[in-house]
């Protein structure tokens, strides 16, 4: 747990950046980006400039805490011995992928990469045994760095020889942890950052390319050839006499079946009529 976080956790209310700086004796910058790292983890978000905790609260473990010489009260008969808990809203956030074509929900394509924490390997990093705690964003799919755990061997030396306290180590190797934890931190919103500014582009070269698809259609329309114009006037005259048979027809329909059935016809042939007017048009063709 970094010191921002524990500043952030222990302030009742939202708090601005630069108090928190001054409580934990970090710059601002350094407390900015762990702000951030830690609203990826969704345990702090920012309202209006201040930054609130909301990742999970510790409380009070073992139950009622009496005073001397108080007993339990005796249960009664058809009640609940305990106080029933008041129920508290939570807000389930989940992520869900479109494809940008379709505009149907897919898949997630991180689906076979795990979400809870990840212990990486120890690594030692100039006398440091670092190990790095992972956690995979749902939202992203990036490795997001949630703890680092830092033993510098050569102050823990210093401290089995007796010149260093163990409370100085702990600090020490804290204070390690936290800017290993900053660098990283600062690294990946800068990875998200031109993923963001990469989906952007890719989303106005989609734009771009469906107005010029437009356009082509546009243009390759202007340009086909139209029929010929006694081809247009024999289909016009053949619809116009099968609008007066259908027309005949429905009014000598005896059934409910064939009055459904005549009246189709004649709205698909007035439909065909007025495609043939429209073609007639366009051609320069009279009717």
């Amino acid at each position: 747990m970094t010191t921002t976080e524990q500043a952030l956790r222990a302030a009742r209310g939202p708090v601005l950046p630069e108090t928190l700086a001054q409580t934990t004796g970090r710059s601002p910058q350094d407390t900015l980006v762990d702000l951030s790292m830690l609203s990826l983890q969704g345990k702090a978000e920012e309202v209006g400039g201040r930054w609130k905790w909301t990742g999970p609260v510790g409380g009070i473990k073992g139950g009622t805490v009496r005073r001397k010489g108080e007993t339990r009260p005796a249960p009664k008969p058809g009640t609940a011995s305990r106080r029933p808990a008041q129920p508290y809203p939570i807000q389930v956030v989940s992520t869900r992928w479109k494809d940008p074509r379709t505009g149907r929900f897919v898949r997630t394509p991180h689906e076979g990469r795990p979400l809870k924490l990840k212990v990486a390997r120890p690594k030692t990093t100039d006398g440091m045994i670092v190990t790095r705690i992972y956690k995979r964003d749902e939202a992203t799919g990036l490795r997001v760095p949630v703890r680092y755990r830092v033993q510098y061997l050569e102050a823990r030396a210093a401290h089995r020889r007796g010149e260093l306290g163990a409370q100085e180590l702990r600090e020490l190797e804290q204070d390690l942890a936290d800017g290993l934890l900053s660098e990283e931190g600062q690294a990946i919103l800068a990875k998200v950052e031109a993923m963001r500014h990469s989906e952007e582009m890719g989303a106005a070269y989609r734009s771009d390319k469906a107005k010029r698809a437009a356009a082509t259609r546009k243009a390759n329309a202007a340009r086909k050839k139209h029929r010929s114009g006694d081809a247009i006037r024999a289909d016009h005259l053949k619809a116009q006499a099968d609008l007066r048979v259908a027309r005949e027809r429905l009014q000598a329909a005896r059934t409910e079946r064939a009055r459904q059935t005549y009246q189709t016809r004649v709205r698909n042939l007035n439909l065909k009529l007025g495609r043939l007017a429209k073609e007639a048009k366009a051609a320069g063709v009279t009717l």
